[in-house]
């Protein structure tokens, strides 16, 4: 990434950690940082793919880096690096997530509870230690291995019910839901690759209401697939909304609609397809709808609860308003929105009116 890049990316770190961590300090050993600046540095790792002594040797290479980040009068970075040093690059999370308490989590292999402090309340799962032999990246062999209780293969997103119940998607290699309680106790996992109901390709993110129903964004097989807490399956939603075929992808080629029949289901996986779900959220109470966002052609859905469309707006592209891959939708209320975008490298924040 250009260096003007990297010193945006670390603004926008500490720009957008305020709207959603309180400003409480965390301590880790001699110097006290603030959450923004810790929240940042892991923006850049995460989307820089450095090491712990990458991310050292940067800081104290570039000036303009640690001036965005605000460390220009720290001289002791023992505190930072010892951050860094706990993540490792291969324990730097893919996601971010907030509770009803403000508590927020982490997950990647392992799924980390924090304090609104920075303290560590809860782990799920185990990454691989660096002393273990074959710490390669995980494969991705078909069909998958079985699934472990207890154990993730790169998570997706999280979710919690009114009971304080985690739901975790797992994710891009198991293709299943975990379901573990309040103390953190693991109660049960459902899914497993494949096409039909209750089976998942990529379930990319995840939502509750509050009947306790969960939400699961299938991208692969294009559709939003609805069950109860225990995983019984209720529902699917498709979202099929037209639009321009003229419009370019962000990114290569456009994709072809190509119409299921009885004995080709093609295509296998509809990730780029018009409609398929990469991130959903839901609102707030007591008038809940359902947003969710695709790929391609880059559009956000406003839905009822039993996937009837509300509402249409942006398409893909680079400007205000317009979305590369939403990787993460936030909704505090119906007319709010936070969108992360993984190929513009920000965040939105869209405020909603009423069309007159």
């Amino acid at each position: 990434m250009a260096e003007i890049g990297l010193v945006r990316l670390a603004r926008l770190g500490l720009d957008v950690s305020p709207a959603v961590l309180p400003s409480q300090w965390t301590e880790f050993s001699k110097r006290q940082f603030t959450q923004p600046q810790l929240m940042a540095v892991l923006c850049l790792m995460r989307y820089e793919d450095w090491t712990f002594r990458g991310a050292e040797v940067r800081l104290n290479e570039h000036t303009k880096l640690r001036s965005a980040l605000q460390l220009n009068s720290v001289r002791d970075y023992t505190t930072l690096y010892r951050f860094l040093a706990w993540l490792r690059q291969d324990d730097v999370a893919r996601v971010l997530q907030f509770d009803v308490d403000g508590k927020y989590f982490c997950g990647s292999d392992m799924v980390i509870k924090f304090s609104p402090e920075g303290r560590v309340l809860m782990v799920f799962g185990r990454k691989q230690e660096a002393s273990d032999e074959g710490t390669d990246p995980l494969k991705h062999p078909k069909p998958p291995l079985p699934p472990i209780d207890g154990e993730f293969r790169q998570v997706t997103d999280m979710a919690w019910d009114m009971a304080g119940n985690t739901y975790i998607s797992d994710g891009y290699i198991n293709s299943r839901i975990a379901k573990i309680d309040k103390d953190g106790n693991w109660i049960k996992s459902w899914g497993e690759p494949g096409t039909g109901p209750g089976q998942f390709n990529t379930p990319h993110s995840i939502a509750t209401d509050d009947a306790g129903n969960v939400y699961v964004a299938d991208r692969g097989n294009g559709r939003i697939q609805v069950f109860n807490g225990d995983g019984k399956y209720l529902r699917e939603i498709h979202i099929s909304v037209p639009y321009d075929h003229k419009i370019r992808p962000w990114k290569g080629n456009a994709p072809s609609e190509v119409p299921a029949t009885a004995e080709a289901p093609a295509p296998l996986n509809k990730t780029m397809l018009n409609g398929s779900p990469w991130a959903i959220c839901i609102t707030p109470g007591p008038h809940q709808v359902l947003y969710a966002s695709d790929g391609y052609p880059g559009r956000i859905y406003k839905l009822t609860l039993d996937g009837k469309v509300l509402g249409v707006l942006g398409a893909t592209g680079h400007g205000p308003g317009q979305f590369g891959w939403i990787h993460e939708l936030a909704c505090p209320s119906e007319n709010v929105l936070y969108a992360a975008e993984l190929l513009n490298w920000r965040v939105q924040k869209l405020t909603l009116e009423r069309a007159r």
